[in-house]
């Protein structure tokens, strides 16, 4: 997929990316703060992503990627964040 990539701190997608992570803290049940950041897609691939983390408490690890590869792109491609939050949020696999 050509849009999992890194992208620059001043991109449009880093913008929807963050806006993204404004609105998912916001409506967090269980206090996760989610963040935009540069990880990695797949280490064996040397393949690395600018995505959302999300910063749990109660997570064993303390944080994790939250979005799969649809949702980032539905972010991505999205005119109204608001809206595809609440989109993602909806899904049955959404743990916060």
């Amino acid at each position: 997929m050509e849009i999992i990539r890194q992208y620059a701190p001043d991109s449009a997608e880093v913008a929807k990316l963050t806006r993204a992570c404004e609105e998912l803290t916001k409506r967090s049940r269980k206090g996760i703060t989610y963040k935009v950041e540069d990880t990695w897609f797949d280490y064996g691939q040397n393949w690395m992503w600018t995505t959302i983390i999300a910063y749990d408490p109660d997570s064993f690890t303390g944080s994790y990627q939250a979005l799969c590869p649809r949702d980032y792109e539905k972010i991505l491609y999205s005119n109204d964040i608001p809206a595809t939050v609440n989109e993602i949020r909806s899904d049955k696999w959404w743990r916060d």
